[in-house]
């Protein structure tokens, strides 16, 4: 099993019903595939991880790669797990709300990464994501 982790801006601008579509095809395919993990969505950035076989992971991610509605994907993380940390998620999905405190690090993220100078190391990005998608979700991350 593989993890991996990245950190895109988006290309062109799309409203709520957009970003839902693209959530309900990626949780039937990952579904198909035995992928889980999930996807923030802030400030026209989007943040992912996803988790599963290793092959079924090399290959969306190389789909990812070629996908024209982002630009300046970023790998932080890619390593071979033992578990998954989203195994009832096969694509827990969130657009945050900048007005909302607890997503403050997420925004700076994006902000950083608009301007092309992410300073904020690979294991610190996975945690704020992480946290971030728990506490919008009303989970307490373990």
């Amino acid at each position: 099993m593989k993890l991996i982790a990245y950190y895109s801006s988006q290309n062109n601008s799309f409203n709520n019903e957009q970003l839902k579509e693209i959530v309900n095809i990626a949780v039937k395919r990952n579904k198909e595939n035995n992928i889980t993990g999930m996807l923030l969505y802030a400030n026209r950035c989007f943040f992912q991880i996803i988790e599963g076989p290793s092959e079924a992971i090399d290959s969306l991610y190389e789909i990812i790669q070629h996908d024209d509605r982002h630009n300046t994907i970023t790998k932080v993380l890619d390593q071979e797990i033992t578990g998954r940390a989203f195994a009832d998620w096969s694509m827990g999905a969130l657009k945050l709300d900048p007005t909302m405190s607890e997503n403050n690090q997420v925004f700076e993220l994006s902000n950083q990464v608009l301007e092309n100078k992410v300073i904020t190391t690979s294991h610190e990005i996975l945690k704020i994501l992480a946290q971030a998608f728990y506490q919008s979700a009303g989970l307490s991350l373990n």
